[in-house]
């Protein structure tokens, strides 16, 4: 008897890591950074799972995060307020891919902690209705910001994928 209450704890302790698990990989529980533009979308309050409940017990908080507002037509964007766990820079670019060569511009190296109205000069201009890409590297320590991601890397999700956030440019 005993012998049979103890698998049944190890099964479900096991189906239990193995949800978790799935939620990690998938994106939904683990992820220690989000990215917002809260002039862009309406925030929407989304009902939270038991295993977001979780995560945020366990200390899953969020400490990369970024309000960019609306991005205008120039050779310059404003970002209302940033918040970094580690010192680094905010790095926009004019692809997905988040390729040294799609790197329109970056910040200069922001302190961990909160950061208010990060000017960023891009290296050309951005239109009416182009889509540009926010994301975030983490300084590897010399204070230069260094375009290849080989030294000042990205923050990426649990997956590995750098974490970036979709902007179009209005009027």
């Amino acid at each position: 008897m005993f012998k049979k209450v103890i698998i049944v704890i190890a099964l479900i302790l096991i189906a239990g890591f193995g949800l978790y698990a799935i939620a990690v990989l998938s994106g939904k529980v683990g992820s220690t950074n989000q990215i917002s533009n809260q002039n862009q979308i309406p925030q929407v309050q989304e009902k939270k799972s038991v295993i977001q409940d979780v995560g945020n017990l366990l200390g899953f908080d969020k400490p990369n995060t970024i309000s960019v507002g609306k991005v205008l037509p120039g050779q310059e964007i404003t970002i209302n307020s940033v918040k970094l766990e580690k010192s680094g820079y905010v790095v926009v670019y004019r692809s997905a891919k988040s390729l040294p060569i799609d790197v329109l511009g970056y910040s200069r190296k922001l302190p961990e902690g909160e950061n208010k109205d990060v000017k960023i000069t891009l290296r050309r201009r951005v239109e009416v209705g182009q889509i540009v890409y926010f994301g975030f590297r983490i300084d590897d320590g010399d204070g230069y910001f260094e375009i290849s991601g080989k030294y000042d890397v990205h923050v990426v999700r649990a997956d590995g994928t750098p974490i970036l956030e979709k902007v179009t440019v209005e009027n």
